[in-house]
């Protein structure tokens, strides 16, 4: 007998759900433009859902900022090409499509305020 399974349901919650047990970690979400979805129309991410991203570093919030940590700082959906990272959360939009490379320079300024290069010992 086989076993039917409900299909996933969008929600933010469950996504915030999913970070806030990394707190207080810091993470950092992009994505691609609203604009399509990366494959027929290859200029955007509609479908990896920006909104939804953005509302899971925001409900992952409360948990950061009971572990002592700088939540997202802000609840308003940032205008695109902005990046949000005050916090130990951090989020970007970009105006391309389906791929991580716009981003990368926000994300390495992100990472670099955790990072430190290594001392080698002697």
């Amino acid at each position: 007998m086989a076993t039917r399974c409900s299909p996933p349901v969008a929600s933010s919650r469950g996504a915030a759900s999913s970070k806030a047990p990394l707190a207080p970690r810091p993470i950092f979400l992009g994505g691609g433009s609203n604009a399509g979805d990366g494959y027929a129309n290859p200029h955007g991410d509609a479908w990896a859902h920006p909104m939804g991203m953005f509302l899971a570093q925001v409900h992952a919030g409360p948990v950061y900022r009971l572990l002592g940590a700088k939540d997202l700082g802000t609840v308003t959906f940032p205008p695109i090409e902005t990046t949000v990272d005050s916090g130990n959360l951090a989020f970007r939009q970009h105006s391309g499509g389906h791929t991580p490379a716009p981003n990368w320079p926000a994300f390495l300024d992100f990472a670099g305020k955790y990072l430190r290069s290594a001392k080698l010992s002697q």
